[in-house]
């Protein structure tokens, strides 16, 4: 069994008259924004569509020589995307453990202990890791948001 860590790092709202239209923008927004991230294989999406709303809009027309303002319906389709950054515990224990035979091999000339590891190092560096990652994900991502 495998033990993933998944945190969410960012919400984002795409919303249109047309449906496929909104869907289409969070897909391009996704594939430039996220699947070309250097993080793209620690993030897993969320797609949510939402349920339609009415929305009203006041539209100014020219009738006659002079504008005349009207305000009218229209349904807004949104799709909501999710970000989550995951790591996989398994697979960066196996890293820490490669790196810590590595270490007694080299420097010790011997094989480490394993019964004796609390894997405490390992779970400290995790959780930091973890932690910079993922505040450094949300600043890009909010970055983004702001810069367009």
């Amino acid at each position: 069994m495998q033990t993933v860590y998944s945190e969410k790092i960012f919400e984002k709202s795409f919303s249109n008259e047309v449906s496929k239209t909104a869907y289409l923008n969070a897909c391009k927004w996704l594939a430039k924004n996220v699947y070309g991230s250097d993080y793209a294989n620690f993030i897993s999406v969320k797609v949510l569509k939402q349920e339609p709303k009415k929305a009203k809009r006041t539209v100014t027309k020219t009738v006659k020589g002079k504008e005349v303002a009207k305000t009218e319906e229209y349904m807004l389709y949104s799709f909501v995307v999710e970000l989550y950054f995951n790591i996989n515990f398994e697979s960066e224990q196996q890293i820490f453990c490669n790196s810590c035979h590595l270490a007694m091999n080299t420097f010790m000339g011997s094989k480490p202990d394993c019964k004796c590891c609390k894997v405490t190092g390992f779970l400290r560096k995790l959780k930091h890791d973890t932690e910079t990652t993922v505040k450094n994900l949300r600043e890009e991502f909010q970055e983004g948001e702001n810069n367009g």
